[in-house]
């Protein structure tokens, strides 16, 4: 859930990315009833727009219309180009269609409603809005969806928060300039007229989001000071002089959201970690009066991004998938006094495929995000037989996403978003049994997320952005006795997150982000010994990310984003001396590759996954079988199809062969103009074998 906002009656308006809430679908937008449950009668729908990347980024409520921001093209059953206006009892779009322009690049952020209804101010990122041009901020009238000509703000930056008192529309954002004067990051304008007042507070950083409560406005961000004063990411500033209260609950995470219920200041957030796990999420409760953090603490795992409350409950959104102690998905309902989920409300975007790993006898195991394959309820982890039905007998039911999964022995280790799996308390990492789905006793218990396993017989090696794991400080990448799960002694204290490993003979691939490993020098990639784990001379040193890692007895197959190894070009993939880690010979004409993705073997020839337009001279965009010897990669052409707006939001994530087949797993709607939602199944000439729902 990204936006919300609350009916006179009660019920509640919520805008996101989803498809379904408690079990009824919706897309995007839905209204639940005072008691929590979804409005049966009203589902406008926002669809359209960009695939994949459809939402609704903001919610206002005036009267009987409810008025709509975001990336659709259509909502309440007729074209509307990221705003649209909502009959509240039929849910219908009335006429006024202000028309932002393309929602491909463009958005509009934030909408507030003037007292009287008669003018809906809209901010965000925009160049143009109800048939003028508008940068950021614009008067739309109500009546016809006309910008208003002679209130024009014109900020040099983007708006990302709106709210109104009286005549007075209260903005924040990321601007340093506002209708001609310098405001940084907060200002105050004429709701009539769009002039600037004096009202001038002054933030060092970017203001997110505000709320009005009496005369005091509270602003959240990214700021360190207001006022040339510390009040980390909240402050509380006087309405009327712009004056900043002492009010200072010294938060150190961003500040997105702010609800108010009474004395009580609700405010909501993450910190940006790194690229494989975004964002930690926070959500805290502080004292009005005395700026007090308060004992209350739900604990969502990731990011807060939208807060409303409606008598003694808060209605959460965001990115998170528990808050409260339950599973909830991106939103939630919890109570303000003890902070427990109220319901296990989940909403659902569209499943994807983050991991397919081929145990010893064909099946196929698949993690990511999904609820059903084949209709077969399964919540982000499956098996499939042989023959691609869903394994029924196997149901480890993770509460939260997999990241990644490693076959060894009796035992499946499994690696996620998860707190409980194959019935037990299991935070991130576990091992299932192979044949039960049960979760054995084994529990390291990493404090952050565990990205990428490697496993032997007698060792489990985990890679990712932790700090600790099997009771022990080992950063980014350890080493786990099967039988414990206690780290070893042996720490190689990368310098950053461990996104990918791959075991050959006797040897430890690793890439990620780090440049130092062990004590020595290494570019994104090593090579450690498995009997001494020390890290070998191999140093490929790309200038890139490398997200496939693919060991043999002739070369280890790297793909990825870079365009150099070492001082020699490579496009996106490469093959290296497993020894010496020197270039071969061996150069795919991937043309304009973008990014490899995954890299699987299927007899004498690799096949490569990713995002690039041409391989070979053809047409593959995704897929490509590539020759090991020659380097010829027209052998197969199956690109992602469906007329995407935005080629890159959807891809092949992972691979395995099963059976002489190819699964596929990723963020696609279609493959090879064939409808298969984020798992396909093919044969080497690319024939398609079976089908796969979410």
């Amino acid at each position: 859930m990204r936006a919300s906002a609350l009916q006179s009656d009660g019920k509640l308006i919520v805008g996101g990315q989803f498809v379904a809430i408690n079990g009824v679908p919706r897309t995007n937008i839905a209204r639940l009833n005072a008691d929590g449950t979804v409005d049966q009668t009203w589902d406008p729908g926002a669809t359209g727009g960009i695939p994949y990347n459809t939402y609704v980024s903001a919610v206002a409520v005036h009267g009987d219309t409810i008025y709509l921001a975001g990336t659709f093209s259509f909502a309440g059953g007729e074209p509307r180009n990221g705003l649209a206006a909502i009959d509240a009892k039929t849910g219908l779009a009335t006429p006024w269609d202000p028309d932002p322009g393309s929602t491909n690049f463009l958005l509009v952020k934030t909408i507030a409603v003037s007292e009287d209804g008669s003018r809906i101010f809209v901010s965000g990122s925009f160049t143009s809005i109800g048939g003028l041009s508008r940068t950021n901020i614009a008067a739309i009238a109500a009546t016809d969806g006309a910008a208003i000509s002679s209130w024009n703000p014109n900020p040099d930056s983007g708006v990302e928060a709106l709210a109104i008192s009286g005549d007075t529309l209260y903005v924040g954002g990321d601007f340093l300039n506002i209708g001609g004067e310098p405001r940084s990051y907060l200002a105050a304008v004429s709701a009539s007229t769009g002039a600037v007042a004096s009202w001038a507070p002054t933030a060092d950083k970017a203001v997110a989001t505000m709320v009005v409560a009496g005369n005091t406005l509270y602003v959240g961000g990214y700021f360190q000071k207001v006022g040339s004063q510390p009040h980390p990411h909240v402050a509380a500033v006087d309405m009327t002089t712009g004056n900043v209260a002492t009010w200072n609950p010294g938060l150190t995470t961003d500040v997105v959201a702010l609800a108010i219920s009474g004395n009580t200041v609700f405010a909501g957030g993450g910190s940006r970690t790194s690229f494989v796990d975004p964002y930690t999420g926070f959500l805290v409760a502080i004292d009005a009066a005395t700026g007090l953090v308060q004992s209350w603490s739900p604990k969502p795992d990731s990011l807060v991004s939208s807060l409303a409350v409606s008598g003694s409950t808060l209605y959460v959104g965001g990115m998170f998938s528990h808050i409260g102690g339950n599973l909830t998905g991106g939103f939630g309902s919890v109570d303000i006094v003890s902070g427990q989920s109220l319901a296990k409300q989940v909403s659902w975007q569209y499943g994807t495929v983050a991991t397919l790993q081929t145990q010893p006898d064909g099946k196929v195991v698949v993690g990511g995000t999904f609820t059903s394959i084949n209709d077969v309820p399964r919540n982000n982890l499956a098996r499939l037989n042989v023959d691609g039905t869903v394994d029924t007998a196997w149901h480890p039911d993770p509460d939260g996403s997999v990241n990644t999964v490693s076959t060894s022995g009796s035992v499946v280790y499994v690696a996620g978003q998860f707190v409980n799996i194959g019935g037990h308390f299991r935070k991130r990492l576990a091992a299932v049994d192979i044949a039960t789905g049960a979760a054995t006793t084994w529990q390291p218990d990493p404090d952050n997320a565990v990205q990428t396993i490697g496993s032997t017989d007698d060792l489990v090696y985990v890679g990712g952005d932790f700090q600790y794991v099997g009771n022990a400080q080992h950063p980014y990448l350890a080493a786990l006795d099967t039988a414990t799960g206690l780290a070893i002694n042996w720490n190689p204290d990368p310098d950053d997150a461990v996104n990918l490993l791959a075991i050959g003979k006797n040897t430890l691939y690793v890439s990620g982000g780090f440049h130092r490993i062990l004590g020595q020098s290494r570019s994104l990639m090593a090579s450690i010994d498995i009997p001494s784990r020390l890290v070998t001379a191999w140093n490929p040193a790309p200038n890139g990310n490398v997200f496939a890692l693919l060991p043999t007895a002739d070369a280890v197959y790297i793909g990825g984003d870079f365009s150099q190894v070492g001082q020699e070009f490579r496009d996106g993939i490469a093959a290296l001396d497993p020894v010496t880690g020197e270039l071969t010979e061996w150069t795919p004409a991937l043309v304009n590759s973008g990014t490899v993705t995954a890299l699987v073997p299927l007899g004498t020839n690799i096949v490569v996954a990713g995002r690039y337009p041409t391989s070979g001279g053809e047409q593959h965009q995704s897929l490509a079988l590539v020759d090991t010897s020659t380097g010829d990669s027209s052998l197969l052409n199956l690109p992602i199809t469906g007329g995407l707006s935005v080629p890159e939001s959807q891809f092949i994530t992972t691979l395995t062969t099963s059976n002489g087949r190819v699964l596929l797993g990723g963020d696609f709607e279609t493959l090879g103009s064939v409808a298969r939602g984020a798992l396909a199944m093919i044969t080497p000439d690319g024939i398609f074998t079976d089908g796969f729902g979410y």
